[in-house]
Parts: C-alpha cells; structure tokens; sequence
C-alpha cells in the first residue's frame, strides 16, 4: 500500500517518547515492565493486568464482525482524488486531459480555471458524462456548489488537493513512484461501513442566472477515496500531538534500511488478542520493516501456541519463567482500483495474508511480558496504529456523513 513520506507524513516519521508521557502500562504491581516505552501495546490499546494473560489457541480463526474494506492508495503522482480516471470513458466525451506525463507526474496548473468543468459545461452533460469526466474531488466541489466560474470558491477543494499533491511530489521526488494516502485508506477502513454507489442530485446556477438540476453519481470506490483523503489529511495536521491517532513503534526517523527494529512480537501479540478478539476492533500496521510504509487495516487472525518452555531466547524480560512458542497468520484488507460497486462479502477476496513466527515470554502466570521473532517469519511489522475514533467531517466533507453510519446505509437510487 504505497504510501508514506518519512519527511513530511507524520505516522511514518520517528515519534520520540520519554517514559514520563504514558502511564504505567498495568497495575502498580507490574509497573516495570521490561518493554521500551515505545513498544508498550498500551499506547494503542488499554489494558488491565488480565488483558496480559495468553489466551492459548489451536488455530481459531478471529474474524471481525464488520470487517474493513479493500480501498485504493491513490497515487499521489496521478494527483490523488483529483485523478480523473479513464476506466469508464466513453468516445467522444468531452473529458479534459490529466495532463500527467506519461503517467509519472501530476501537473496540473490549480490556478488554470478552464480545466474545471464549469456550471455551464455541466449543464450540458449528461449523468454518464459527468460521471465518466470528473474526479471524485470535482464531484464533491459540484455538490458543495463551487461550480460558479470566477467566483474565489471555484472547485476550491479539487484545488487544495492538486496544490498538496504538486508540492509532495516535488518534496520527496524520490518517493514519486509510492508516494500515496494508504495512511488514510487503511484507518478510514477500519473504522467506517463500506459505501454503497450513491446519486445526489444538485441544483446548478447558470451564467444566465437560470437553473438547472444535474445528477451527480459516485461510485462506492470513489467515495472511499474521499473518506481516504479526509483522514490522511486530518492525520497529517494532526502531526505530533497524537489527538486523532494512537502509534506504536520504536523506529526513528534516523533509522535507515537494515537496521529498523520490528514490533515487539509481544505487543503485536496483545493488540490482536485485545483489539480483534476482546474488543472487535481493526488496527492499521505498517507491515514493511523499510522507511517506505505499507499501511493495512486488519481484518482477522489466527494463532497456534505450543506447549511452554523454559526460557531460552537472548535478552527476555526478568520476570519471564518460561516462553511459548506461537504462529499467527494475520489477514489484511489489501488495496484495490476504485470500483462503481461495492464489494460486499468479495472483500475477503481482496485480503492479504501475513504469517507471523515468534516466541512469547510469559510470567508464572502466564502474564505476556515480552516477545521475540523468528528467522522464518514474515517480516516483524514496522509500527502498530489507530485513529482514536471515526473522524467527524469537516468543511464540504461533511456532505459525507448521510453516507456513512453503522446504522444506515446510503439512500441513494442504486
């Protein structure tokens, strides 16, 4: 899942951590943990001393009851959700060019007004038109009317995007051809149901001052792709602070290729037992041990203990007695191009699979305190996240709100 800018992407640069910023990880009586602070899975999730105890398995497969979608990363070098695709063009349509060059480099002029389709144009196209020739952003712009040709407000959030994704593309040319917002495709995932296609009809205002009514049509991929943007970008201003989003990890910024430290297979360990199979809920990892970031939601896993042994692995935890040895294969949401449909239960064909080797350390009662990973596993992940909770929508975003909630669906004709 291509995306992440260890310069300018705030999830995937080094967050330095001192013990004083978190609180002890369990009760009083297990306060000194042997964990670096930056691997304490309780900067993700919140545990009581019981949360650490193993819960054995024998290859239970823990699914989650809502599972997250499979959503594009939207290459920031095709100009992210201002990317006009081509995939349903007709002949004839009267369709603006990308103007890429040869599909590396997004230059598009945002101050160029007569690249966006104005009122007038789009009056005089039809649904299928319109639906084949506008970028998921420019929809968004004609809902939210900012369609009137000289006005300040012209398609003012397809412009924001195509100013971010010009200025990140010359920022970090090297990460030109990666460079996308799986960031926020993998937590939007997470948290919210999968979109149904939805029609929205708008009224338009004419240079004549006459009007005309339009039909707006997004595809259910298209409509992950603004949810996408909207938490990248909120994950993004938020920076440092860490008010939308909890992380853990131990890399800095500094740490170069070969040298990156994995997860603490122990953490790993307690996020799945406690998020997926206590709480029901996903969790985005980045699942490549490189500064270039793979962000995926989770969507299930399964576990396969041993019988315990006595300690043996380098460096364990003080308090570990004996250590068990575990195999986890965890199932992931993978990306896909934008659809019209949703993909409903052909989700699961989207998935990507993970298949973890570790040892576990354990206290005499059976306290996870540790872990340590093996040479034939998969890739030990990179770093561990969440937004804290579904985003509340800001700005024209907020049009998206009827369309997403656990207790509805989209109203739309189809």
């Amino acid at each position: 899942m291509k995306n992440s800018d260890q310069k300018w992407f705030t999830v995937g640069i080094a967050i330095s951590l001192s013990a004083a910023t978190f609180a002890n990880p369990m009760s009083d009586k297990m306060d000194d943990v042997h964990w670096d602070d930056s691997e304490q899975p309780t900067m993700l999730a919140h545990l009581t001393p019981k949360d650490y105890v193993l819960v054995k398995e024998n290859g239970q497969d823990h699914a989650l009851a809502r599972k997250p979608w499979s959503g594009h990363w939207w290459p920031t070098f095709e100009g992210s959700v201002a990317h006009r695709s081509s995939t349903n063009m007709k002949e004839g349509v009267d369709r603006r060019d990308n103007r890429t060059f040869g599909g590396s480099t997004f230059n598009v002029d945002p101050t160029d007004n007569d690249y966006f389709y104005s009122a007038d144009e789009l009056a005089k196209m039809s649904e299928d038109d319109i639906y084949d020739a506008l970028s998921p952003i420019e929809k968004l712009d004609v809902v939210a009317g900012h369609t009137v040709k000289g006005r300040s407000d012209f398609y003012k959030n397809s412009k924001e995007v195509i100013i971010w994704a010009n200025a990140a593309i010359r920022s970090v040319p090297e990460q030109k051809s990666y460079h996308g917002i799986c960031a926020g495709f993998a937590n939007a995932a997470a948290v919210l149901v999968e979109p149904l296609p939805y029609r929205q009809i708008v009224t338009l205002t004419l240079s004549n001052k006459t009007t005309k009514q339009v039909s707006i049509v997004f595809g259910s991929g298209e409509l992950k792709g603004l949810a996408s943007y909207f938490y990248a970008k909120k994950i993004r201003e938020d920076g440092f602070d860490r008010k939308v989003y909890d992380w853990v990890g131990r890399n800095g910024d500094d740490a170069k290729d070969g040298e990156r430290l994995g997860l603490n297979a122990g953490t790993l360990h307690l996020l799945l037992q406690n998020l997926v199979l206590q709480k029901g809920k996903s969790f985005v990892i980045d699942t490549d041990l490189r500064q270039e970031v793979w962000n995926y939601p989770v969507v299930s896993y399964r576990s396969t203990t041993s019988a315990t042994f006595a300690t043996r692995s380098k460096d364990v935890d003080p308090r570990a007695v004996k250590e068990v040895d575990v195999r986890t294969t965890v199932t992931f949401a993978d990306e896909s191009t934008p659809t019209f449909l949703n993909f409903g239960f052909n989700n699961e064909y989207a998935n990507v699979d993970k298949n973890y080797h570790y040892r576990l350390e354990l206290t005499a009662d059976d306290k996870i305190v540790g872990g340590t990973w093996m040479r034939d596993s998969d890739l030990a992940p990179d770093f561990a996240w969440r937004v804290k909770d579904k985003l509340a929508y800001d700005g024209d975003y907020v049009w998206l709100d009827k369309l997403w909630s656990a207790d509805k669906k989209s109203k739309g004709e189809y």
